[in-house]
């Protein structure tokens, strides 16, 4: 009786060990080729709209990059330069100045000629002109870095209408013999406003730095047309 047990219990551990160790068949190898097969054509169709754009992106990204470079040969930024100084504003001599306005019979006031300046002359709205006298190393109208600015207000209706700086002291005024009158802030000394007793233009006089009070008013009386 205990032979038999233990042959039947080897036979049973023997039978165990054999399925254990079973290889998978060549169906299963097919059926999971199968599947795996499956499984990529079906992210492809799913995914194939995505796919195609993004192969017309890398294959089109080069190409714009080269019609980008050729553009931007073709349009080098020298050439607006010219377009700014043609726009109303750009530098010029004294000369070129007075028969620029002389042609187009304008009324402009200036201080004439000064030694070493060059000029430009912006009309920056009807009724309105500005004639700027600049460094000599200056490439073209800078408002930043100007010696001083002269601008010419057709009448009092334009000037009132626009923007001027605030008066944060006592103004005072000076009348010379023809009637001009002579208006400055002593607080803020570097900038004139000219009445003619006869005439319909309002002057301001812009300095790039204050002056003595002396030189607000004598200055502001030497003002002449460009002609």
């Amino acid at each position: 009786m205990t032979v038999r047990a233990s042959l039947d219990y080897e036979s049973s551990s023997s039978n165990v060990s054999h399925s254990v160790k079973m290889p998978i068949s060549n169906d299963q190898d097919e059926e999971f080729g199968e599947q795996e097969r499956s499984g990529f054509l079906g992210f492809y169709d799913s995914h194939r709209l995505s796919l195609l754009v993004l192969l017309t992106v890398i294959v089109l990204s080069p190409l714009a990059v080269y019609v980008g470079i050729q553009i931007g040969d073709s349009h080098p930024p020298q050439i607006l330069k010219p377009l700014m100084t043609t726009n109303g504003v750009k530098t010029m001599s004294a000369s070129e100045l007075v028969a620029s306005i002389a042609k187009e019979k304008r009324t402009v006031y200036w201080l004439g000629p000064i030694t070493g300046d060059k000029y430009s002359d912006n009309i920056a709205k009807t009724g309105i002109d500005q004639i700027s006298y600049l460094p000599e190393n200056s490439v073209q109208s800078d408002s930043s870095q100007y010696d001083l600015r002269v601008t010419t207000y057709g009448n009092l209706a334009i000037y009132n209408a626009q923007t001027h700086p605030t008066v944060v002291g006592s103004e005072k005024s000076v009348t010379n013999n023809f009637g001009t009158k002579v208006q400055y802030d002593p607080a803020l000394p570097n900038y004139t406003i000219i009445q003619f007793a006869s005439k319909p233009e309002i002057v301001v006089i812009e300095y790039s730095a204050f002056q003595s009070e002396s030189t607000l008013v004598d200055t502001a009386q030497t003002l002449a047309l460009v002609k």
